[in-house]
């Protein structure tokens, strides 16, 4: 039930994010909102084929990608989208720790909300990307 959760939020923020990327003329924020783009795009082919066979180690295995593919910080010529990165990275930093957590601890009903909360701040972190992203 957990992962569904987690799950089906990610997969609404991520397509947000795919229906929000915004085109520019200049190549290297071009090229940093494909790699974005090329990062969740993965992320959700990888994560459904874990969450199938309901992996957790396999799952986290997918967020940690997903952060390190991404990134602490943005490259020259994206730096207007350094505030919005460093929050969703953060964002993402968190979900990966609820993820490694999911792995040893038991689920209540806390931990539940909390993973909700959380997923909520990702969710609000990748909507504040793509409204920068838009502008």
């Amino acid at each position: 039930m957990t992962t569904r959760l987690i799950n089906a939020l990610i997969v609404v923020s991520t397509l947000v994010l795919v229906t929000c990327v915004y085109r520019t003329e200049d190549s290297q924020i071009e090229s940093y909102f494909d790699s974005v783009f090329n990062v969740f795009d993965r992320y959700d082919t990888e994560y459904e084929i874990c969450n199938t066979t309901r992996d957790q180690a396999c799952l986290t295995k997918v967020v940690t990608k997903v952060r390190d593919s991404f990134g602490p910080s943005v490259p020259e010529g994206a730096e207007r989208m350094g505030t919005v990165h460093r929050q969703l990275y953060s964002a993402i930093n968190t979900m990966l720790s609820i993820h490694k957590r999911s792995e040893t601890e038991t689920i209540t009903d806390q931990f539940i909300q909390e993973m909700l909360a959380e997923g909520d701040r990702f969710t609000l972190a990748l909507e504040r990307w793509a409204t920068e992203a838009d502008k």
